[in-house]
């Protein structure tokens, strides 16, 4: 195989990924954008502080769909590595039979509860005048619970079933709404934040309206079904989605804590300085989320697979396009800080010394955002190979503990500067951390990603055992069986396994070339990966061709023809197993001999 080509499908596959999902997580968060602008210009410093202090809550709806999304998402993404696309259904059905529930539970609660959820977010002492504001906008958004964790959990899900495109179109619609309907609620209803509350949620309704046209579609992988619904399920998504759950759950919990802390060591003007912070985190920060999604949702891919090198494609490619991207916003941010600010000034006394607040915590938050992207990465990963126990810690550390006692210790000397400065600091803290906890399991710190993967000794098979290549012409498919012959019988393959293996390559990948190479005018790519196990052989063919199922084709029998597709028919008839599954929109083909 030549080297350019080696792990090419996967770095294909992440760069064509990471952009739509950067645009979708960026949508998602952009209505809570919105309505902070939009409020701080036309409502005024209160409200702002009203939202600031209600904006933790969001951080709880974040967690939710955070484990239903990442837990599902992985956990389909394991299944349809292994070719299980029924579990994948399985999993899915209980993920959206818990999701109406639990948001169901949360609306009623929020209505029954408004008044001391609010007080417990903030809304008392100094800040007790802000507490009708903090209700009335909870009222008017709560009704969009149910399609914020829907929106989430179709984010990731959607692009498992080949239909990303969907995605975007939803969010854009979603953005266009949320922005028409803040400006009409603030110019000419004067809604007030009740009205702010609403338009948003009506946005999220129409996304996730656009999002449910996808499941008229035929042949797509995730159908709602009852009968699918087994409850067992529930723990394995919970479990590999609960590092999503500490992380969202330890920001509002720091947010509580610097709301307090800046209180103490400065005015009300600060803290409203510290929710704009906050505010554009969920923009640039959402960013360098979608980054680490797509690093969760193949690495469940690989981890399925058992394919140890391609997750050290992965997370090589990952890690640099969390510096890059993260890089570019940083300066952007940094030199562009008062601008950004000036989104949220309505141009009175008190809100020109927020601003003065604001920019400098803004430029301290650029420092670290590089940092906190090759966190977030790294988090993912690990909830994708089942790493969940450090995904947790490191999730904690990175969202709560760094930054909480960097604050207390920092706020004395420094007053506000204290908290902005923890930020980025906390950041390199957490890759610090990474890398003694890499030295402490294997005697010594990473030089690559290589060193960084996690992975247990026992996954796939050792590197002697395996074959790997990527034929892109007919006689490289050629040369390619020759090496699988020699390959299998210098592994100790009984005749029948030395012959059918190469001829599953040679028949297999040509038809690939022949047919789904030339299909369109797309560039086209092909991995083989030849595996011995102990007690078995797996044969694993990835592409980015049109879909192409071969066991419908091996099922068609033409008594005029009776050669027709003799040679898939042979493979499907002598194999112990063979699945397919098209997902991500590439063709996975799992053969065990």
């Amino acid at each position: 195989m030549e080297k350019s080509r080696d792990g090419q499908v996967i770095r294909t596959l992440y760069r064509d990924s990471v952009i739509s999902i950067i645009i979708a997580a960026v949508a998602a968060m952009f209505g809570m954008l919105i309505d902070g602008i939009i409020i701080s210009k036309f409502l005024g410093t209160d409200s702002m502080a009203a939202y600031g202090i209600v904006t933790p809550l969001f951080s709880i709806m974040t967690a939710i769909s955070g484990v239903f999304a990442t837990g599902s998402q992985v956990f389909c993404a394991k299944h349809l590595g292994a070719g299980r696309v029924d579990r994948a259904r399985e999993v899915f059905s209980v993920c959206m039979y818990v999701t109406f529930l639990t948001a169901a539970g949360i609306i009623v609660f929020l209505y029954l509860f408004c008044e001391p959820v609010t007080i417990v977010m903030g809304a008392r002492g100094t800040a007790a005048p802000l507490m009708p504001l903090c209700k009335n906008y909870l009222y008017g958004i709560a009704p969009g619970i149910l399609p914020v964790l829907l929106l989430f959990i179709f984010n990731s899900l959607m692009r498992l079933d080949g239909d990303p495109n969907r995605v975007i179109w939803a969010v854009a619609a979603m953005t266009v709404f949320d922005i028409a309907g803040d400006l009409v609620n603030a110019l000419v209803i004067h809604g007030g934040m009740l009205g702010m509350g609403i338009s948003t949620a009506i946005s999220y309704y129409i996304a996730i309206m656009i999002m449910l046209m996808h499941f008229r579609k035929k042949d797509i992988i995730f159908r709602f079904s009852m009968k699918d619904v087994h409850l067992t399920d529930l723990g394995s998504i919970l479990q590999t989605g609960a590092a999503t759950a500490v992380g969202s759950v330890s920001t509002m919990l720091r947010n509580l804590i610097l709301n307090n802390i800046m209180v103490a060591v400065a005015a009300s003007t600060a803290v409203a300085a510290l929710s704009v912070r906050n505010t554009l985190n969920t923009l640039f920060g959402s960013i360098m989320l979608g980054v680490g999604m797509t690093t969760a949702m193949i690495s469940g891919i690989v981890y399925g697979e058992e394919d140890k090198h391609a997750a050290e494609h992965l997370l090589s490619i990952s890690m640099r396009y969390a510096l890059i991207i993260g890089g570019i916003q940083a300066a952007a941010i940094f030199l562009f800080a008062s601008p950004l600010v000036a989104l949220f000034s309505s141009g009175k006394e008190d809100a020109e010394i927020m601003t003065v607040y604001a920019v400098r915590a803004m430029r301290f938050y650029a420092f670290g955002l590089p940092l906190y992207g090759i966190n977030q990465v790294f988090i993912n990963y690990l909830q994708g190979i089942s790493r969940l126990k450090l995904a947790n810690i490191v999730s904690f550390i990175d969202n709560f503990l760094y930054v909480i006692a960097l604050s207390l210790i920092l706020t004395p000397s420094m007053k506000t500067d204290g908290i902005w400065l923890a930020y980025p600091v906390s950041e390199a803290l957490v890759v610090l951390t990474v890398l003694l906890a890499e030295r402490h399991e294997h005697k010594a710190f990473p030089k690559s990603a290589a060193g960084l993967l996690f992975l247990p000794d026992v996954f796939g098979a050792p590197d002697e055992d395996i074959l790997e290549a990527a034929p892109a012409t007919i006689e490289e498919v050629s040369a390619v069986s020759s090496a699988v012959a020699d390959f299998c019988r210098a592994r100790g393959a009984s005749k029948k396994e030395a012959l059918l293996i190469p001829l599953c390559v040679e028949e297999m990948a040509n038809n690939i070339i022949q047919h789904g190479f030339t299909s369109d005018s797309r560039k086209h790519l092909l991995e083989l990966r030849v595996m011995k196990k102990p007690d078995t052989w797996i044969v694993r063919l990835r592409d980015n061709c049109i879909a192409f199922d071969p066991g419908k084709r091996a099922a068609t029998f033409d008594p005029q023809d009776p050669a027709k597709h003799i040679g898939i028919r042979m493979i499907y008839g002598m194999a112990s197993d063979i699945q397919y599954v098209n997902t991500m929109q590439l063709n996975n083909l799992i053969i065990k001999i």
